[in-house]
């Protein structure tokens, strides 16, 4: 798809060589239409009474998405005695067999149709997926020649159409899939096989289908989550149900049926800072603070018996998510790396994807949820932060997400295993020039495959680097060398940590030492180990001071109005010593309209943007030497975010990073911000002359430098 204009042809040897060029034009538009329909279900296998929904999507001739609600959908079922499908899309299974349900799509004068397969199975089935077995024909037994019924085949039809393909399955799951595909073939092509055979090898295809193990690595992602937040109107912080996007940063859904339920771990990290760092997280943190995952608007009260008993006085609902309480996963402010695990004991007993019933979770705590999730089609991501009344009534909090993803966890277990065989060192070997090559070629393409994100060609990298190194000879041994260096430089003074802390760390300690004096240790138990030892200084928590005053860069206030709104305050604070504690600068900054006339509303502020809060440490001051603390904007993600009304107070903490300042020592903090109120143009106009230069007034008071290090 070319845009309108003029465009330049060339016809050239190398980019420096061009031979001929003319010149072309385009015109025209491309009709508002149809271009491309797919319709499919969240599950391909009903029972009797079940009831699974359709997803439809559409696109133009232009290649954007059409909201479906925009286009007029006609449901219908090939077999409505097998599986019923209603105006919406939410097929019924009705009887046992399989059915195509067939989705046509008018817009604008345009058509697209699609359809997919269902198989129905009783509720009490006892092997909803075994095929009948024939017996062997012979000459001597033939079928009756007498008219056979018509045998419906369509929706067998759409189950071997419809092909899954790809690299980022288990090759187990992909090979039985082929079986139970090369199986509804022959029954598909065998003009003497009966209704009851034909639906019998649909749902067994369609039962081997859904049995396929997906590896791929980002399962769902939320990138619309990851931004900063403040307190929003009731005095909380509102994460709310982010989309899950896909690779064109479409909305999408997610499916996570088709993975190792033990394998998905929702991730993400958090930052949250306080004004009020004396009180602890856990006592400023109230009920109704959660993190969940939702599916889809689907209305199933009738059949969701969480929901018939907590879903309220209304007919339908359509709210099904599934949550976890904040307090069990953050403990205390500032960063928390947040990795839960999906895999659940649930209420009967199995180890899956979890799901609630009648309100509760298996362990009997407080209910987190609400209805059944579907889980085959996640679409969004929520997060709520409440804070008691007597902390927020007189704090303020920010809070920063990033990363917010799912993920599969078997990529990273099979690149440690690969890792794992490139750390391993091989002694003595036959010295054959020709096998030592093809061994360093094998650890060559293994790093390749190290940095993909393929499962199989990992897999395939660390079977190739064992067989080139079983035909070099030698002896394998496990490298040590990494471990043997954190144990040299193992914190031996904990007069500073807390005596948890230290216990803690001694332990990580001892189980390194174990391995290190371990001659039969594995390459994957050594790395391991270094893992969790490398990072067994953030065990160590500083005892620590409460929050204390350490030098005051502004007592009152100041004021400024310009297009640069900027307090810039010179300080000398020696933070030496101080890098390992927590130290903030702590303001609280207002602004207003010095316009005779008053705005009707707040929009103006959403002009008030491209600020930073920055500090110096030795040497000269000038940008290049600034070290940013934050950003400041009212319209988009930055400390500011919250800020929605004109002329009151907020008070911004930011953490000052002592280790970058040259000297350890803070010479000067600066924070501004730009008045781009000149393009600020109302409906309806409110007769205010906005510029960028008068009319929007910046005060900053109170600007203190805290830390929480013990008095030296």
């Amino acid at each position: 798809m070319v845009p309108n204009g003029d465009w330049q042809i060339e016809i050239a040897a190398s980019a420096e060589d061009v031979r001929f060029s003319s010149p072309l034009r385009v015109t025209g538009r491309l009709a508002d239409a149809l271009n491309v329909m797919t319709a499919r279900p969240s599950n391909l296998v009903v029972k009797v009474g079940g009831e699974v929904s359709t997803t439809v999507t559409l696109t133009l001739k232009d290649d954007s998405f059409l909201d479906p609600a925009k286009a007029q959908l006609a449901f219908a079922s090939s077999r409505p005695d097998v599986a019923s499908v209603d105006a919406k899309g939410v097929v019924k299974g009705v009887a046992d067999g399989a059915a195509t349900i067939m989705v046509t799509a008018t817009y604008n004068g345009s058509e697209k149709s699609a359809s997919f397969p269902v198989a129905v199975v009783g509720s009490g089935h006892s092997a909803p997926f075994a095929l009948p077995q024939r017996g062997p024909r012979t000459g001597k037994a033939r079928r009756k020649a007498t008219p056979a019924p018509a045998v419906d085949r369509d929706a067998l039809e759409e189950a071997i159409r419809v092909r899954v393909s790809g690299s980022d399955y288990d090759p187990a799951t992909m090979k039985a899939y082929e079986v139970g595909l090369q199986k509804a073939r022959a029954v598909f092509f065998d003009a003497a096989a009966t209704q009851a055979e034909v639906d019998a090898a649909c749902r067994a295809l369609l039962g081997v289908k859904a049995k396929l193990r997906d590896f791929r690595y980002v399962v769902a992602n939320f990138p619309g989550a990851n931004r900063s937040y403040g307190f929003n109107s009731g005095r909380s912080i509102w994460v709310d149900w982010a989309n899950a996007k896909n690779e064109l940063m479409q909305n999408t859904e997610a499916n996570f049926t088709t993975h190792d339920p033990a394998k998905l771990e929702l991730r993400f990290r958090l930052t949250l800072t306080p004004s009020d760092y004396e009180t602890p997280f856990l006592k400023a943190l109230a009920g109704g603070s959660f993190i969940k995952l939702r599916s889809v608007n689907v209305a199933q009260k009738d059949n969701d018996p969480d929901l018939q008993v907590f879903g309220g006085r209304m007919a339908e609902n359509d709210e099904h998510n599934y949550g976890w309480n904040v307090a069990e996963l953050v403990k205390d402010w500032g960063v928390t790396e947040i990795a839960i695990p999906l895999v659940t004991k649930n209420p009967d007993g199995t180890m899956g994807l979890p799901f609630i019933d009648k309100g509760f979770r298996a362990d009997g705590k407080s209910r987190y949820s609400r209805g059944k999730i579907d889980w085959s089609r996640i679409d969004r991501f929520f997060m709520n932060l409440n804070f008691t009344d007597s902390f927020k009534n007189s704090a303020t909090v920010t809070a920063k997400l990033e990363g917010v993803r799912v993920v599969d966890r078997t990529l990273e277990e099979e690149r440690e295993k690969l890792q794992a065989v490139l750390d391993e060192k091989v002694t003595g070997g036959c010295g054959c020039p020709y096998e030592e090559a093809a061994y360093e070629s094998a650890r060559k393409r293994a790093r390749t495959a190290l940095a993909s994100e393929s499962v199989l060609d990992i897999r395939a990298a660390v079977k190739d680097v064992r067989e080139a190194r079983q035909a070099l000879g030698g002896k394998v041994v496990a490298d040590k060398s990494k471990l043997q260096e954190l144990l040299a430089a193992r914190v031996r003074d904990y007069s500073r940590y807390t005596k948890e802390s230290v216990e803690a760390y001694r332990t990580v300690a001892k189980a390194a030492a174990l391995v290190y004096r371990d001659d039969k240790a594995k390459q994957l138990d050594v790395n391991r180990v270094v893992r969790s030892f490398a990072g067994a200084n953030e065990l160590l928590k500083l005892v620590r001071a409460p929050v204390h005053s350490i030098a005051t860069l502004l007592d009152g206030e100041r004021s400024v109005e310009a297009h640069h709104l900027c307090v810039s305050l010179p300080a000398d604070v020696d933070l030496s010593g101080c890098a390992d504690y927590r130290v903030t600068v702590r303001y609280e900054v207002k602004f207003e309209t010095t316009h005779a006339a008053r705005p009707k509303n707040a929009g103006w502020l959403k002009l008030v943007v491209n600020g930073k809060a920055r500090v110096w440490g030795e040497g000269t001051v000038k940008n290049e030497t600034a070290i940013d603390l934050a950003s400041l904007n009212c319209a988009r993600d930055s400390a500011l975010v919250a800020y929605a009304k004109p002329g009151e107070w907020m008070t911004l903490v930011h953490e000052v990073p002592v280790a970058k300042l040259p000297g350890e020592k803070l010479t000067r903090f600066e924070a501004y911000i730009f008045n781009d109120t000149g393009k600020y143009a109302p409906e309806p106009p409110d007769g205010i002359a906005w510029n960028n230069d008068t009319g929007v007034k910046m005060t900053v008071r109170n600007v203190q430098v805290l830390t929480d290090r013990p008095a030296r």
